[in-house]
């Protein structure tokens, strides 16, 4: 099965586009413009891409999908180790892919349908074959091969994900700073770059509703980047986490890391700009500009160059010249980390995994809905995208308003004619926020003269909306 969170259903739903031919645009989720964070009407194709050959070979195949999301992290790892492998010596290239590999969020990710893993297959590789194009000689063929191989890549990126927008930009600018110049290369591989990304846009409009929420208010900026901050903490969190302890000993780790982290990535700053520094910055920034948080899940592409100079500012020569402190910083890292990732493995669940979709009540609801509306009815439900992919009706989300003529006006526009509230905010295991989950069934309790419940369960129940006048 399946957690509840629905992004997962949109790419599934893109994937059956693909799969059987249908426009690759057209599912049964609409769009809601007052509620924009929950997703824009059409996701990029990477993922999806991916996944329409398990649709077409398999169907609705959990377990088929998550094997190619464990597939894209061991690619991602064995990319960042080739990337790696000049910038670091083999045993920290090897802890480093630990740290990353058998972190509790990674692991989790496998079992989670999205874009998330095979982004950072995309990011890294445009970085690899980047640094190997610069490695050849200028003007040679191995230099264009590699440098429209990091173009390529950059453009999947982008597919993926739209804030893949700044990969390519990021190669340029870094190939700029070196070389005070244009070069040759820089028009092929541009130009393949923006071939694919016209293509995509034309066959998939998929980067609509990403670009007009950017906000550069500079109180927003310096608000989401603080937020950003200080949730990098999360990546060394562990089963006992919800001890005070040992999250403040999470947030040791994290500070002591940003401070050579920092001084690491100053010194490569000065030594050589490559695209790996202008991305932390490009990217950076769009995270900050982005004003719906996403918590830790967006620092997925920061967290690899952050242990990378981490390990480059603990080798800093001013750090060399001070054995002493250099081995204590080492020995206390290394303690707290040892104990983090112990804690983490010992305290993983390995009984069978939660139910979200698969449970009873969920499936009720999807027969339910299958049963009592028709296949023309649209249905407001606070997992609008999931319960398009299970039931094949036409879904959306509802959002919170000071005036129910409002959301009524909202539903005579989408000409709803079925909702479906939520009995506890546990059925949909804590994937939304318990006051929008209340607000709904709130305002199904307030009008009760145009709802009527056809159906119900333990948690949810379903109505039917009667004809209301303007």
């Amino acid at each position: 099965g399946h957690s509840w969170g629905d992004d997962f259903a949109q790419y599934i739903l893109h994937a059956r586009n693909l799969a059987e031919g249908r426009p690759y645009a057209r599912t049964e989720y609409i769009y809601n413009p007052d509620y924009p964070m929950l997703g824009p009407p059409v996701y990029p194709p990477g993922t999806s891409l991916l996944l329409a050959p398990i649709y077409s070979r398999w169907g609705l195949n959990w377990n088929a999908m998550k094997w190619v999301m464990i597939g894209c992290l061991i690619a991602w790892l064995a990319v960042l180790a080739a990337d790696f492998r000049e910038s670091l010596p083999f045993p920290i290239c090897l802890v480093i892919l630990l740290l990353l590999g058998l972190n509790n969020f990674f692991l989790n990710r496998t079992n989670v349908i999205g874009s998330d893993i095979l982004f950072l297959v995309f990011v890294y590789g445009t970085f690899l074959f980047a640094r190997l194009g610069d490695r050849s000689e200028d003007r040679s063929a191995g230099q264009w091969v590699w440098y429209c191989a990091a173009a390529v890549s950059a453009w999947a990126g982008f597919a993926t994900r739209t804030v893949g927008a700044v990969l390519w930009p990021a190669v340029l600018i870094a190939d700029f700073i070196q070389h005070r110049r244009i070069r040759p290369w820089q028009f092929g591989a541009t130009a393949l770059f923006l071939v694919l990304v016209v293509l995509q846009s034309r066959l998939t409009l998929a980067t609509r509703g990403y670009f007009n929420l950017l906000s550069w208010s500079p109180s927003i900026l310096v608000s989401q980047g603080i937020r950003y901050v200080v949730v990098s903490a999360a990546f060394w969190h562990n089963g006992f986490s919800h001890n005070e302890f040992f999250r403040f000993a999470a947030a040791i780790v994290a500070g002591t890391i940003w401070i050579p982290a920092l001084m690491g990535y100053a010194a490569q700053v000065y030594r050589r700009v490559s695209a790996r520094e202008v991305f932390v910055v490009l990217y950076g920034a769009a995270l900050a500009a982005w004003p719906c948080y996403q918590g830790f899940r967006l620092l997925y592409p920061l967290l690899p160059l952050w242990l990378l100079y981490a390990w480059q500012g603990l080798a800093s020569p001013w750090l060399l010249r001070r054995p002493r402190i250099r081995r204590g910083l080492l020995a206390v890292l290394a303690a707290l980390i040892i104990c983090s990732y112990g804690s983490m493995l010992l305290t993983r669940p390995t009984g069978p995994l939660p139910e979200g979709i698969d449970r009873a009540s969920s499936q009720e609801l999807f027969a339910a809905v299958r049963q009592y509306t028709q296949p023309e009815d649209v249905v407001v439900f606070i997992k609008p995208r999931a319960l398009a992919l299970l039931t094949g009706r036409a879904c959306s989300v509802y959002h919170a308003v000071q005036n129910d003529a409002d959301l009524w006006a909202y539903f005579r526009r989408i000409h709803a004619r079925a909702l479906v509230t939520v009995e506890r905010p546990e059925a949909v295991q804590g994937t939304a926020k318990t006051e929008l989950v209340q607000f709904l069934a709130d305002f199904a309790a307030r009008n009760r003269s145009s709802l009527t419940p056809i159906w119900h369960n333990e948690d949810f129940t379903l109505y039917r909306i009667q004809p209301v006048p303007p």
